[in-house]
């Protein structure tokens, strides 16, 4: 491929390498536009399913945490053994009891 030898002329020689040439680098040129197309297209997409979703009433609702999940780790225990003394399964807590006199052991067997 060499440039046309005529006076004033910027082609090449060849008329179809060049429009083959050409043709590619406006399709390079242009893919960050395209890319730009399909991240705004994927976007609206993402909008109208969701008030789709919202229209027809298939929304699922957001799940609120429950009364036990809010409750800190000492709430808990002290709710549990409140059930746990107000069933029978233990005896009430007086101030008097020692962990030892409820028979609680520790990992070696032995009451602490």
């Amino acid at each position: 491929m060499s440039l046309s030898t005529k006076p004033g002329s910027k082609t090449l020689s060849n008329p179809r390498t060049t429009q083959g040439k050409r043709s590619g680098l406006l399709r390079a040129v242009s893919l960050p536009a395209r890319a730009g197309v399909m991240r705004d297209l994927a976007n609206a997409t993402k909008i109208l399913v969701g008030l789709e979703r919202e229209a027809f009433g298939i929304v699922p609702e957001v799940a609120k945490p429950s009364a036990a999940m809010a409750q800190s780790a000492d709430e808990l225990r002290a709710e549990l053994a409140r059930d746990l003394v107000e069933l029978g399964v233990i005896p009430t807590p007086t101030s008097s009891n020692t962990n030892e006199e409820n028979g609680v052991a520790n990992r070696n067997g032995t009451a602490h």
